[in-house]
């Protein structure tokens, strides 16, 4: 969850490795005020940093980071990536 205030109401988006996050239908979805990520139906591909991003066009946009770890089970495939 990202809250942010400011004078004009400043916009919120979320970023993975610098780009937009991408929503995606029963996957990852963005509240309309932009604050909250949700990611449905997770997998470990969604483990890793995100930043929320606030941005009312007076002065710098403003960045946070987040970090996101998932736990799970393996499949047979993932074992040699980043399992846990």
């Amino acid at each position: 969850m990202c809250h942010v205030t400011g004078d004009p109401t400043p916009t919120v988006s979320w970023l993975r490795h610098d780009s937009q996050v991408e929503t995606a239908e029963d996957a990852v979805l963005v509240a309309e005020d932009g604050g909250l990520l949700m990611i449905n139906n997770v997998t470990l591909d969604y483990d890793g940093w995100y930043e929320c991003e606030a941005n009312n066009g007076v002065g710098p946009a403003q960045r946070q980071a987040v970090y996101v770890d998932v736990l799970g089970t393996c499949t047979q495939s993932q074992r040699h990536n980043k399992c846990r």
